[in-house]
């Protein structure tokens, strides 16, 4: 029995694996189009990159496509050329006075500098519903391993879907202006060598402030009107945390 325990240990050290190289095939870099045309007017955006390879050297690596050309066509054969962005590459922005309009369809057409043409199926532009009215609801978020939970508040909006469409829902976070009540009657100023007083000095002003805030939230809003065509109904459409300072 010694014997072949010795035998044994004596392997275990010289035993080794050989690694197994994996042939994968690296893939074709695809084009990759962003775009939201809307008919709001304004300066908009179609943003061009490639996807990257499997194991590629540059794996997560952006690559911006320059050099296209951009083109977005309605169904009346009206052309509108986006113009090429330098100074964010891969950018292409349409004209400032920019608008698609309810009722015409629109088709995106690509031409890289290599000559490949890429073409969208044409998108009719629907009108969109008014919003009746605004809440919100104060909610709160587990977070897994964590005590503390998230929490703020969602908005709510109270829309009639229109019948007998196909209707898709996306909300997109801009600008925020908050308004601030505040108690300038209580003002109390970190003392200083100049000003040493503890005691409330108070101000004549600033008794409502307004706040500008872009929040950085990477919720997706959207909705699709399969379960509730030409009705009522009641849309999450944004959430605002928390931060200790709202």
């Amino acid at each position: 029995m010694l014997k072949r325990l010795i035998y044994i240990l004596l392997l275990l050290p010289m035993a080794c694996i050989d690694p197994y190289q994996v042939g994968l095939e690296t893939g074709e870099q695809l084009l990759t189009v962003e775009a939201v045309l809307t008919s709001v007017p304004g300066r908009q955006e179609v943003r061009l990159t490639r996807s990257d390879t499997y194991g590629s050297v540059f794996e997560g690596l952006i690559r911006p496509v320059r050099g296209a050309t951009v083109v977005v066509r309605d169904d009346l054969g009206d052309v509108v050329f986006l113009e090429e962005n330098f100074d964010d590459r891969g950018s292409y922005l349409t004209p400032p006075d920019f608008a698609t309009r309810p009722g015409r369809s629109y088709t995106l057409q690509i031409q890289t500098a290599e000559g490949k043409v890429y073409s969208s199926f044409p998108e009719k532009v629907e009108a969109v519903p008014e919003i009746n009215s605004v809440a919100i609801e104060t909610v709160t978020i587990p977070v897994e391993g964590e005590e503390n939970v998230r929490s703020g508040i969602q908005l709510i909006v109270d829309i009639q879907d229109p019948a007998e469409e196909n209707n898709f829902y996306f909300w997109k976070n801009g600008p925020s202006v908050y308004i601030l009540e505040t108690r300038p009657d209580i003002y109390t100023p970190r003392p200083s060598d100049t000003n040493p007083s503890r005691d409330p000095q108070p101000k004549d002003c600033c008794i409502t402030c307004f706040r500008s805030e872009q929040l950085n939230n990477s919720g997706i809003f959207i909705a699709n009107d399969d379960n509730f065509n030409g009705l009522n109904t009641r849309l999450v459409a944004g959430f605002v945390e928390d931060d200790g300072l709202r």
